[in-house]
């Protein structure tokens, strides 16, 4: 007679299960859905620990959801270097995310909750969860400049998104080795560059509204105080009724210091191409491992506010 003892175990009570020291011996664990984040995945391991010293040979099976589809290309990632065969189903679903993935990726490169914290919790994001050769690179109109990949940089932090999540600007770069040419940073300033769209904006033939603008346009903002800055559109309000399809405001960044804004659409004007030659003054850094205590992926604003 075989007899079969099923456990369910939340993650929520997986602490204290663990706290308790009498885990049994199990020979077959099987997680449904992902984790969403390491230390969840850690325990969950935890629990095949004692049957590891035992005659048995515990297994581990995922069971996959809708909601793992963002993550099945990384799933396949781990089952090349277990050397595991996966599933059909796994094998279909993450060559589909991986088309996805490269159809996307010039726009949006790797997800930021990925890149601060490991993992992300949004079902239907659409950014890239997984690092891998020119992930992160975003061919468009407006390239960053050579980010230097070893040696000493100083920097100057220009805005704080997050304690983890900065955009600084590149002061001086030490190169590792003699011989090397250091990073240049750009040679304009953004006073600089400020002033040139002043002079352009001056006249009004050349203040020509976007229209209907697109998510991923680099436009020029005409801010409240009347000075201008290069401008990348994030995102949009939603629509004011069922009638009203035009967008009413825009999420902005500013490009050359890395502010974030809402802002209306006749705010925004063309920017000509000329003006898309120098590189952005900032760049994007993460703090990588840095997690708020309470294990969250949102950061308290008196945080930030000390980091800033």
């Amino acid at each position: 007679i075989c007899l079969f003892i099923y456990l369910v175990v939340l993650d929520s009570s997986l602490p204290a299960l663990l706290s308790t020291g009498t885990i049994p011996i199990i020979t077959h664990l099987i997680s449904y859905s992902l984790p969403t984040n390491k230390s969840t995945f850690k325990s969950r391991l935890s629990l095949l620990l004692p049957s590891l010293s035992s005659h048995f040979t515990p297994s581990l099976s995922i069971l996959l959801t809708l909601q793992c589809f963002n993550q099945s290309h990384a799933i396949l990632k781990l089952c090349e270097r277990l050397q595991t065969e996966p599933p059909p189903q796994l094998v279909a679903m993450g060559t589909k995310r991986q088309n996805e993935i490269r159809r996307n990726n010039p726009l949006w490169g790797v997800c930021h909750q990925i890149k601060c914290y490991g993992n992300c919790r949004k079902v239907d994001c659409i950014h890239v969860h997984l690092f891998e050769e020119l992930s992160d690179i975003r061919p468009s109109k407006l390239s960053p400049a050579l980010v230097p990949t070893d040696g000493v940089v100083k920097v100057l932090v220009k805005t704080v998104a997050s304690p983890c999540h900065l955009w600084v600007q590149i002061i001086d770069h030490t190169p590792l080795h003699r011989g090397q040419t250091p990073y240049r940073p750009p040679t304009l300033t953004l006073s600089q560059i400020s002033m040139d769209l002043g002079f352009y904006y001056s006249e009004p033939s050349n203040r020509m509204l976007c229209g209907q603008p697109s998510v991923g346009d680099y436009l020029c903002l005409n801010s409240v105080s009347g000075t201008y800055y290069r401008a990348l559109v994030l995102d949009f309000s939603q629509p004011l009724g069922l009638y009203f399809h035009h967008k009413e405001k825009a999420k902005v960044r500013l490009v050359d210091t890395g502010e974030e804004c809402i802002v209306d659409v006749n705010q925004l004007y063309t920017l000509p191409l000329s003006f898309l030659e120098t590189p952005p003054l900032v760049i994007e850094a993460f703090l990588c491992g840095l997690i708020p205590p309470d294990n969250d992926t949102d950061w308290p604003p008196p945080v930030s506010d000390v980091i800033a």
